[in-house]
């Protein structure tokens, strides 16, 4: 059990280390990035919109691919806007 654990610990790390530097090499491609990532961000968003129909949960609006910034800091690249859910799941 206490094996398991450590290497799950391990496991959160690396990814933590990984995707930091993943986004660091990907954001000095600068509007090329946005190509690169587009694929996963609308397979991201579409399992988003997926799961709101599977669980009949009341989509308001999507954007699969439309990047913008929330914040000088914070890029949103497509989102799934729904409302509260009517089931636990």
């Amino acid at each position: 059990m206490l094996f398991s654990l450590a290497i799950l610990a391990i496991q959160l790390v690396l990814l933590y280390v990984v995707s930091g530097y993943l986004r660091r090499v990907i954001g000095r491609l600068g509007r090329v990035s946005l190509a690169v990532m587009a694929p996963g961000v609308v397979v991201h968003e579409m399992s988003h919109f997926v799961a709101c129909l599977l669980t009949r949960t009341p989509v308001v609006r999507v954007r699969f691919f439309a990047p913008h910034y929330e914040s000088p800091r914070t890029l949103v690249l497509g989102y799934v806007e729904h409302l509260e859910p009517g089931n636990p799941f």
